[in-house]
């Protein structure tokens, strides 16, 4: 029988730069020959953290798609105390000898988590992190992040100002450039809220002679709207009677259910926050591209006059998926009057939009859709595209965002 492992060894890297978690006391062991597990068992002090892990053998990095398989005290919250994960090292390497092994772990804070995180819409596991696409059990394209869990991306944001708007655009333009600036971090929906995804969250999930369904974005659903996603009554920016704070839904909508069952504040994205993940840096006019290659990331009626399953095309450069095409998608924002259009280099900090709707139209959404060509206004990163108060949002999918921080 072939030596799996031949020198075990451990090591430590510090976590995020902000991180207070300490771990100490990492031990790595091949459980028995049989298995052929990879044991590794560490103390947490100090405070909670999120812990991940990577390996190398004769110090050369072991891909993280051969580690998706981890069980235990890994890839999740985890509380102070002596912890233990197992790699079933076997499944990805049946036949090599791996020398001089090696585990790295990192402890993140709780308020600094690495850039991805899956909350699983079942209720069968509990939220958990990755720290990049490829550590993504089964790649972020897995059906599973379509239907069964919610898949989102860290958007770099704390801290940056950056220009929105028509960037590249005439002082006069109906949407001038602004400066906006974050003072978080969030994190977004890889894809738009699919059908199959909205029923887990009602607590019907679909049949599986419904996939093919159940991967698109969920629209001409009476429960995704606006509305009906944050609570009737409950207004933005606004704050209603009954609610707290802008920011708080109401307890029996879907997103008050998916707050309580994951433990983060879930809601629609800003326009400022939306625009700023859709550019991911760029200074295009569209979203992850410039109009001569508008079709390698979305769906348009060039090509479609219906939705599809999300996630087909390119992504964008912080790896989201239709943030052009497709559907369009809520946002938080009111579709104000002209008064209250930002002037030409205005500076802003987590602007909430504009406090009065407009006389015809009441709310805004973004990104374009498959109910227009990919060359019309409407696909253009700074666009917004209004609809009444009382009128049912067309072709229209939300897009879910949170802050990285768990609700306490």
């Amino acid at each position: 029988m072939k030596t799996l492992f031949s020198t075990l060894a451990v090591a430590l890297t510090a976590g995020a730069l902000t991180a207070r978690p300490v771990i100490t006391d990492v031990a790595l062991v091949n459980e028995n020959d049989r298995n052929k597990n990879v044991v590794v068992t560490y103390t947490l002090a100090d405070e909670d953290a999120i812990v991940t892990a990577a390996f190398t053998a004769d110090d050369v990095s072991i891909p993280p798609a051969a580690t998706t398989n981890l069980t235990g005290d890994v890839n999740v919250r985890v509380g102070v105390g002596v912890r233990r994960f197992v790699w079933p090292v076997r499944a990805a390497f049946p036949q090599t000898v791996l020398k001089n092994l090696k585990v790295h772990l990192t402890a993140w804070s709780v308020g600094q988590p690495p850039a991805y995180v899956a909350f699983d819409l079942t209720g069968r596991d509990c939220p958990r992190y990755y720290v990049s696409d490829d550590a993504v059990p089964g790649g972020v394209l897995s059906r599973t992040y379509k239907i069964d869990k919610l898949l989102m991306r860290r958007i770099p944001a704390g801290g940056v100002e950056a220009k929105l708007g028509d960037v590249t655009g005439a002082r006069t333009s109906e949407c001038p450039m602004r400066l906006v600036s974050f003072t978080e971090d969030y994190y977004i929906g890889v894809f738009e809220l699919t059908a199959g995804q909205c029923a887990w969250m009602k607590g019907k999930p679909m049949s599986e002679a419904d996939e093919e369904s159940a991967v698109k974005p969920t629209i001409n659903d009476p429960s995704s709207t606006w509305e009906a996603l944050r609570g009737k009554g409950f207004s933005w920016p606004a704050v209603a009677d009954g609610q707290t704070s802008a920011h708080a839904v109401d307890a029996t909508s879907l997103l008050g259910k998916l707050r309580t069952s994951q433990g983060y504040a879930f809601d629609l994205p800003t326009d400022a926050q939306w625009e700023f993940a859709a550019r991911a840096g760029q200074r295009t006019d569209y979203p992850g591209a410039d109009a001569s290659s508008l079709l390698e990331y979305g769906w348009y009626k060039d090509e479609t006059n219906d939705v599809v399953e999300v996630g087909l095309k390119r992504p964008n450069g912080f790896g989201l998926y239709d943030m052009g095409g497709n559907a369009l998608e809520h946002v938080l924002d009111l579709y104000g009057t002209s008064a209250e259009t930002p002037a030409y280099g205005s500076r802003q900090t987590d602007p909430v939009g504009p406090t009065t709707p407009d006389e015809k139209s009441y709310r805004t959404r973004r990104g374009g859709s498959c109910g227009q060509t990919c060359v019309e206004g409407f696909a253009k990163v700074y666009a917004r595209i209004p609809y009444g108060f009382d009128t049912w949002a067309a072709l229209t999918a939300p897009r879910l965002v949170c802050p990285v921080c768990p609700i306490e």
